[in-house]
């Protein structure tokens, strides 16, 4: 590297000059701390030029002095589930589900039936029995 930085001097440069430019090319410079007691990099994040006191998360900048959202520990019973148990997740405060909201995923399906033609022609196999297949 110090000889790229020799190169972009001029050929009447010295090798301390040349180590002189890279170490400053090396360093990059902080943002000043802001007063408050935050360091240095919090103060990066946490400051904009436009807007003091918001937060970029992502590609968005989010204020701040926003309140967050509040979440309650709610007690929960779905109607796909047939033996009665309660189970409890975080909801938003102030939302009240009639069901669960996944209960719609449960599918049931009726179990198939087959004759003993049907399984000697299409399900008999060396690896299980017929008690296998039925379960």
């Amino acid at each position: 590297r110090s000889r790229e930085v020799m190169g972009l001097l001029g050929p009447t440069a010295s090798a301390e000059d040349a180590a002189a430019a890279t170490a400053a090319a090396m360093t990059v410079p902080l943002p000043p701390a802001v007063p408050g007691g935050l360091g240095v990099r919090k103060s990066a994040i946490l400051a904009t030029p436009n807007e003091p006191g918001s937060v970029k998360v992502g590609n968005r900048w989010i204020k701040i002095q926003t309140p967050a959202r509040k979440w309650t520990w709610a007690p929960f019973s779905s109607s796909s589930r047939t033996d009665g148990s309660l189970f409890h997740h975080w909801v938003r405060a102030g939302v009240e589900y009639p069901d669960y909201p996944y209960a719609r995923f449960d599918i049931h399906l009726d179990p198939l039936s087959y004759t003993l033609e049907e399984y000697e022609k299409y399900l008999q196999s060396d690896s299980w029995t017929k008690s296998e297949t039925d379960r």
